[in-house]
């Protein structure tokens, strides 16, 4: 139906900006999610954005929470896989874990042993990017009757120190692992478990999706296991590099998720798993026999000894004790 006199257009609603931020990226936008109450941005800069207050009012809304030297190329994509858990991926496949929830990973097997360069292991992201002018030097800020060339140089300090303490926030990163295995990771999806609907959760598994890069052949979808240190569950090969993947939760059909591919070649693929079919992922590993006891299991072996060491001490009569 055709608006009222007064009325906006719906399309007036949905393409009106609500916002622009100027120089949000020193270049291209390459990824955008969402998590809870903050908004991740990702571009060819090789950093991260993190905004705050995305949903507020316009002059509050996308405030800058924390930028972060993401990679050392440019980032391709950025995803969340879980409330306050995101991973970015480079063109060169390397994945990077942030997250604000203050843990150390994702998983235990994820923690790394510690390095010279890096005796914590907590922060496994490039430094901030180094800049030539001098923060040292430049006398006082306070001090008057300086030249224009002094103060231009205090400014543009004052400036610098204000961009470096953009990079200390919440957000850290916690791990690193090789999601492209040669290739471009184009997409990251998290595989969540049938009751986690919302998806709020660390999933089981993630899937990325890799295309060429660099002469790399690597065309596929790896499936990849976070509970083993990002072990390979299973790889879906594509003829072509894989340029979207999006995950479809519960089919009306039979219940069952369905991943849904594009290539280069110009096909959709849909995937959906067999429920006939055994789970790829090695059983977890037991104590061997010997190392570890069950609970319990030695106590009452112990007391069984001591009941029938109280047996032949009470059926043999001690010695008695040779004369003087």
């Amino acid at each position: 139906a055709a608006p009222l006199r007064g009325e906006m257009p719906p399309l007036m609603l949905v393409n009106s900006a609500k916002r622009v931020v100027p120089d949000a990226h020193d270049g291209e936008v390459s990824s955008v999610c969402v998590d809870g109450d903050h908004c991740v941005t990702a571009g060819w800069d090789g950093q991260l954005r993190f905004w705050g207050k995305h949903d507020a009012f316009v002059a509050r809304s996308f405030e800058l929470v924390q930028r972060a030297q993401a990679h050392e190329d440019a980032v391709k994509t950025v995803a969340t896989i879980a409330d306050k858990w995101v991973i970015s991926a480079g063109l060169n496949g390397l994945c990077r874990v942030w997250t604000r929830s203050g843990e150390a990973a994702m998983h235990p097997s994820q923690i790394p042993e510690p390095t010279p360069e890096n005796p914590n292991g907590d922060d496994r992201a490039p430094p901030p990017p180094k800049h030539p002018l001098p923060v040292d030097d430049l006398g006082d800020d306070n001090a008057e009757e300086v030249g224009s060339e002094m103060e231009e140089l205090r400014l543009a300090r004052t400036e610098r120190k204000r961009v470096l303490a953009q990079y200390d926030g919440p957000w850290k990163c916690v791990g690193a692992f090789d999601g492209g295995a040669g290739g471009c990771v184009n997409a990251v999806v998290g595989l969540h478990a049938p009751e986690d609907a919302g998806c709020v959760g660390k999933p089981p598994a993630i899937a990325v999706a890799v295309g060429s890069h660099l002469g790399s052949m690597t065309h596929a979808v790896r499936i990849l296991d976070p509970t083993r240190n990002w072990a390979t569950i299973q790889v879906l090969e594509h003829l072509e590099g894989v340029t979207r993947l999006l995950r479809k939760v519960g089919c009306e059909l039979d219940g069952l998720d369905r991943l849904v591919t594009g290539c280069l070649d110009g096909r959709i693929r849909v995937y959906a798993r067999d429920p006939a079919e055994p789970d790829p992922r090695p059983p977890p590993v037991e104590p061997a026999e010997g190392d570890e006891a069950p609970p319990g299991a030695g106590a009452g072996t112990e007391g069984r000894g001591d009941e029938e060491g109280d047996e032949q001490t009470s059926s043999t009569s001690e010695p008695e004790p040779e004369p003087e």
